[in-house]
């Protein structure tokens, strides 16, 4: 028989009301928890079927870019095999090779040289596995010759009416033959203050070849080019009087053209009148010659002296005494790695006389600095009114000697007459340029550029000379030719250069040759 509550009640310790409240918080505590459980299962259910959804979106990105990946596989599989394709290069008219294709051989080939150019195009062409026909070396040459002409011409005209000031200088190679050359600057394209002069600033307005340069010769060329460009403002050389004194008779409207002298041979007089007649420096330099002669290949060879120069030695001397320095620095310092398999007794045999020149060397050293201040204020600055000034202040700052002071009180003198014949100009504002350093420089690139180390005289390259101040531009190349052709290109050489040492050699032989065939 089921028992009742009552009967059970017996059974328990606290009384029944507490028993059944108990019962019934309990049941309410699970009934809450099952909710909890049951919204916890909902919310769960409910992350499950986003992230279901991102797995299927997911895996269908993923197929997308399998596919894709698969695709540019396949295109660059198809890529590969394919030859390589130059850019797009319109041809000027009546050529077969496009601007762009030019301009890089004309490039190339100032660069390495032609024939050098020639190889390397095949080089790179079997690399690239291309088959388009390329210019042999000849071609190149008479593209880069065509644009220097044009350049010529281009150039003229932009010089025209400006205020321009020329660089002027000749450069001899074989005997009496020589080639003048004449760059300009306009004064809107000056660098600023602090900036020396580039070859880019720069452009080419003459260059002619001559048996010798009198200053008629000169003369007639001056007033030639001022016939195509007007007269300059101001003409930078040396200090040949066959450069100056033509120059000097010019005028510029009211005033005479500005005669300036390049600094650095200025300098390189002076040195020469306040240490070179010395008889101390006499027996340095015979010294010196002997000592070339006795180590440049002995264990000694690495303290050989530099070589010295016949012509221009003086704008050379820095490098001559930097050597002096070096050498007695490593006379005084026994344990230097430099002497590290010489023998004490060798060193001080064939170099050890160095010693008694020491003060010397230490006086002419300083000389030299005086010439570096010097030469790196005017290129950096030019000439303004008050560069005497400023220079003066910037050579206080060197520790001088009475020989150096010689030389900063000559340096003054230079500069302080050309700042006065500037004022003549009348333009306060003004600066100008000085040194002709970049002009002697294209002739350097010019000798490379020819391979002049034998003494083969100018050739007709000479009308690519105005390409060395810069790279030639795929623009360039079409404008150029638009207007300079073969036909014109020889033309400017035969009026220009006429017949050249080395085109009179191939005559000799050329006679020659047609002279014993005839006979066999």
């Amino acid at each position: 028989m089921p028992s009742s509550s009552h009967t059970l009640s017996h059974l328990y310790k606290s009384p029944l009301r507490v028993v059944a409240r108990v019962l019934y918080e309990s049941r309410q505590t699970h009934r809450d928890r099952l909710v909890r459980r049951d919204e916890e299962l909902r919310d769960l259910r409910q992350q499950l079927r986003k992230l279901q959804s991102e797995e299927r979106q997911l895996r269908q990105q993923f197929d997308e870019q399998a596919k894709r990946l698969e695709e540019q596989e396949q295109e660059l599989k198809e890529l590969r095999e394919q030859p390589i394709r130059l850019p797009h290069d319109p041809k000027p008219v009546g050529h077969s090779y496009g601007a762009k294709m030019i301009s890089m051989c004309c490039n190339l080939g100032m660069t390495v040289g032609f024939r050098a150019a020639e190889k390397a195009l095949k080089i790179i062409w079997e690399y690239l596995q291309l088959s388009t026909k390329l210019p042999v070396f000849e071609t190149i040459r008479s593209w880069l010759m065509r644009v220097g002409v044009a350049r010529l011409i281009f150039n003229k005209v932009q010089a025209k009416d400006s205020q321009v000031v020329w660089f002027v200088d000749h450069s001899c190679k074989v005997g009496t033959e020589k080639v003048l050359a004449i760059l300009g600057i306009r004064i809107e394209d000056l660098p600023p203050p602090g900036t020396p002069l580039k070859h880019e600033d720069l452009m080419t307005l003459l260059v002619a070849t001559g048996e010798s340069w009198k200053r008629e010769d000169v003369a007639r060329e001056y007033e030639a080019l001022i016939e195509e460009t007007g007269a300059p403002l101001a003409i930078d050389s040396d200090e040949a009087v066959e450069l100056q004194e033509p120059a000097s008779a010019l005028k510029n409207g009211d005033n005479s053209v500005l005669v300036q002298t390049d600094p650095k041979h200025k300098l390189a007089n002076i040195i020469k009148s306040v240490i070179g007649n010395s008889e101390r420096f006499e027996k340095f330099q015979k010294q010196l010659g002997q000592t070339r002669a006795a180590i440049q290949q002995t264990e000694l060879s690495h303290f050989t002296p530099p070589k010295q120069k016949t012509k221009a030695r003086f704008m050379n001397l820095h490098n001559t005494m930097r050597w002096a320095a070096m050498v007695l620095w490593h006379l005084s310092n026994p344990h230097s790695e430099s002497r590290a398999d010489i023998q004490t007794s060798r060193m001080n045999e064939k170099l050890g006389w160095l010693r008694a020149f020491g003060e010397d060397v230490a006086k002419w050293n300083r000389c030299m600095d005086v010439v570096a201040v010097t030469l790196k204020f005017i290129n950096e600055q030019g000439l303004s009114a008050g560069s005497t000034r400023r220079l003066k202040l910037k050579l206080r700052k060197l520790q001088l000697c009475a020989t150096s002071r010689q030389v900063v009180e000559r340096t003054l003198a230079f500069v302080a007459e050309s700042e006065k014949r500037l004022k003549s100009l009348r333009q306060p504002s003004l600066r100008l340029p000085m040194s002709t350093e970049v002009l002697e420089s294209v002739f350097g690139r010019y000798k490379q550029l020819e391979g002049q180390h034998s003494q083969g005289g100018f050739t007709s390259l000479l009308a690519s000379f105005a390409t060395l101040l810069k790279q030639i531009t795929a623009e360039e190349v079409t404008e150029a030719f638009a207007a300079v052709s073969t036909s014109t290109m020889r033309d400017w050489v035969s009026n220009q250069i006429g017949h050249t040492l080395q085109a009179r050699k191939n005559q000799a032989y050329a006679e020659y040759k047609v002279a014993t065939q005839a006979q066999q």
